[in-house]
């Protein structure tokens, strides 16, 4: 289950600190289709994959990697690239990012979750229409629908974690 240990920098999702991301890898799914041809490894139907203090969990997450092995096996190529959709939640400590796609490029470090997407932490709520996160320096960029801006909500102090 190497090919998904890159999956959790999704988990970068917030204005804190990055996930830890020891311990176990433990993948949940109704679920697997690898396809060696394509390159692609498929988990479908209640998808929750946790290590250390990182959730994810969708309807479907697909992995797609590289054709340079890093090690014997189908599970031991580079992972390029990561999609989750549906019902889409990303949870570490008091973080929680969810919406109804979520994309990792592993080249970049760059991941975008789209469609009525909602970045909580406390009381704290960022919501958008897509949400990119650049895993390499933490930045986030939080975009609205045309015609419909970007809503924040932000409590001080004490009061938000309450």
């Amino acid at each position: 289950m190497q090919v998904l240990v890159l999956l959790f920098a999704l988990a970068t999702p917030t204005y804190a600190a990055g996930p830890k991301l020891n311990g176990p890898l433990d993948v949940e799914a109704d679920q697997l289709e690898v396809n060696q041809d394509s390159g692609a490894a498929t988990f479908k139907g209640n998808v929750r994959v946790t290590q250390g203090d990182v959730a994810l969990g969708a309807d479907q997450i697909m992995v797609t990697y590289g054709k340079a092995k890093q090690q014997a096996g189908p599970f031991g190529q580079q992972v390029d690239h990561v999609t989750a959709t549906g019902h889409v939640t990303l949870v570490y400590a008091n973080n929680t990012a969810t919406g109804n796609q979520a994309d990792y490029v592993t080249a970049t470090g760059l991941v975008t979750m789209k469609d009525n997407v909602t970045l909580t932490r406390d009381a704290n709520t960022l919501k958008g229409e897509a949400l990119e996160l650049d895993l390499n320096t933490g930045n986030v960029r939080l975009k609205g629908q045309p015609g419909q801006r970007v809503r924040a909500h932000f409590v001080p102090g004490k009061e938000a974690k309450q």
